[in-house]
């Protein structure tokens, strides 16, 4: 270890038990939003695919499998981050702002990725067709953000109740104050 180094094997060993929690319980969050999108045919909403989670359809579907370790690593380090940011501060504004951070960074990216294909693909649409559309087009775009923003909001905030559970029982010790 280096000099001065303030995180000892203790402290290492706890990150890694509130990375492992922080993602298993992302990624059973992530498995309750599947089962959810997969009931309701993914709110009858059309994202292309990419944002709305669901289950591999095979063993091969690398998108969805994609997703879920994307989900399990998002949410690992969300649990190092939260342990690291709580500490033993007694200021839930520090907790309920690494938890929408990271929520909300994770809604803007799939809402980026939805709009730019969005773009690319009306941008071949004869313009009387996108008159034709009209308004609706706006109010569905933003439904279909409220709804990744309510799905991420959720993935972390399963998250975020096990690490405060697991914080209150010391099974995770907070990190140390400086």
């Amino acid at each position: 270890m280096f000099e001065g180094d303030r995180f000892s094997p203790t402290e290492r060993v706890m990150s890694v038990k509130a990375a492992a929690l922080s993602g298993g319980l992302t990624i059973f969050a992530w498995g309750i939003i599947a089962i959810v999108n997969a009931v309701t045919g993914d709110w009858g909403l059309d994202t292309q695919g990419l944002s709305l989670e669901r289950f591999p359809t095979d063993w091969l579907d690398l998108g969805a499998w994609c997703q879920i370790a994307l989900t399990g690593i998002t949410g690992a380090l969300f649990g190092i981050t939260y342990r690291y940011v709580v500490r033993g501060d007694s200021n839930s504004h520090l907790g309920e702002g690494a938890f929408l951070a990271f929520a909300l960074t994770r809604s803007f990216g799939s809402i980026e990725t939805i709009v730019g294909l969005y773009q690319t693909s009306t941008s071949t649409l004869a313009l009387a067709t996108l008159e034709e559309l009209g308004q609706p087009i706006a109010l569905y775009a933003l439904l279909v953000c409220v709804v990744i923003a309510l799905e991420n909001l959720m993935l972390f905030a399963i998250a975020r109740t096990g690490l405060i559970l697991a914080l209150r029982r010391n099974w995770i010790t907070p990190f140390p104050n400086s």
